[in-house]
């Protein structure tokens, strides 16, 4: 029996999902459970390739589902570390532009071109919000300056966030510079 790629896009939307709601309820560990789950939702493209069912409607269901999990994670973790909303809403911001640049340039480019530049692409944050999970499941012990360890973790997120989303500008700006200049 196979299980059709969009199958396993939604079951890790889900999931996304359920870790939001965890996270809100304080059931970190659970929450755990939920995000290693969801990372089923990074071979949903090899299926679609592997099976020969990849469908544009598929990519589209795909990319759209991955930003409001994107939203989700930020979302629960902001919550679950009590990090004022602003800086949750602005690391949404980022996380989204960071996909959006990448599409526009394909689009630009007339998808002849790749942008799959960045220091900290998807899968990095992602694994950037489930260590800062597992360190609120562990209790939060960790003080550096006085201050929580999850606070710097969060920064330091946010900062490779920005570094990427501004090389993606750049690059693509070189690129369709490049492009403009010899047709």
């Amino acid at each position: 029996m196979r299980i059709h790629p969009n199958i396993i896009t939604i079951f890790g939307f889900l999931m996304s999902l359920g870790y939001l709601v965890t996270m809100y309820e304080d059931h970190y560990r659970i929450a755990l459970v939920f995000l290693l789950a969801s990372a089923l939702d990074f071979i949903d493209g090899t299926v679609a390739r592997a099976t020969g069912t990849e469908t544009p409607f598929g990519a589209f269901l795909d990319s759209t589902l991955d930003r409001i999990a994107d939203i989700a994670y930020v979302l629960g973790i902001t919550y679950a570390m009590r990090i004022p909303m602003i800086y949750g809403t602005l690391l949404i911001c980022v996380s989204l532009l960071i996909s959006y640049t990448r599409s526009r340039y394909e689009l630009a480019s007339s998808k002849s071109d790749k942008l799959d530049i960045g220091l900290i692409e998807r899968p990095e944050r992602i694994l950037f919000i489930g260590i800062l999970t597992i360190y609120i499941a562990v209790g939060r012990q960790f003080l550096i300056c006085g201050h929580d360890m999850g606070i710097y973790i969060f920064v330091v997120l946010f900062v490779l966030s920005v570094i990427t989303l501004l090389q993606r500008i750049v690059e693509s700006w070189r690129r369709l510079d490049k492009q403009d200049k010899r047709g």
